[in-house]
């Protein structure tokens, strides 16, 4: 609608024969080395969007995600799967200019694999902010942007060497795109 706009999906997958890596507790070259095995699963999970308008173009987004999978023959968890996770995004524009807070979170993930490591939830702190220059058949899109402004020390649960490294500090990121209509 005009004010309102969302959807929600959910999945149930099962998958016969996926393969996944078990860390063997081996390294080579201080990186670790997997086996990989492959057994029945089945996923389970939502993907929720929702988009609020507040006033004018101003619109407030709101996304939530969760997946569960297990191995189907014993109900053990899969290794690498992502925890809860969720965004609030805010489009602010003015005239060609457009300002987008975003805070993206992921709960801890405690139900992992044996052998695989819990991994501690976060709150990241994001700014973009772009500008539109409109042209007759092309407009001209500049774009910077602040990404963990808080500098938090976080690890992605998907991540293979997330026990190794954390993932990206504060960066910023200045883009240019052509888009032709």
């Amino acid at each position: 609608g005009d004010r309102v706009r969302g959807n929600l999906n959910f999945f149930v997958y099962d998958i016969d024969n996926f393969i996944f890596g078990n860390r063997s507790g081996a390294e080579l070259e201080n990186l670790p080395v997997y086996n990989i095995l492959q057994g029945d699963s089945r996923f389970v999970g939502f993907d929720a969007q929702g988009s609020f308008r507040l006033a004018g173009q101003s619109w407030a987004t709101l996304g939530l995600g969760r997946v569960d999978a297990k191995l189907t023959a014993t109900g053990e968890a899969l290794p690498r799967i992502p925890p809860l996770r969720g965004t609030l995004r805010l489009d602010l524009p003015y005239r060609g200019l457009t300002f987008s807070p975003r805070v993206t979170f992921a709960s801890r993930q405690d139900n992992v694999f044996r052998g695989e490591t819990e991994t501690d939830g976060y709150t990241l702190f994001d700014l973009r902010a772009s500008y539109i220059w409109a042209r007759q058949r092309v407009a001209h899109i500049v774009s910077v942007t602040a990404a963990n402004l808080a500098n938090e020390l976080y690890r992605n649960h998907t991540s293979y060497i997330k026990d190794l490294a954390p993932e990206m500090g504060r960066s910023f990121r200045a883009n240019y795109t052509l888009r032709f209509h």
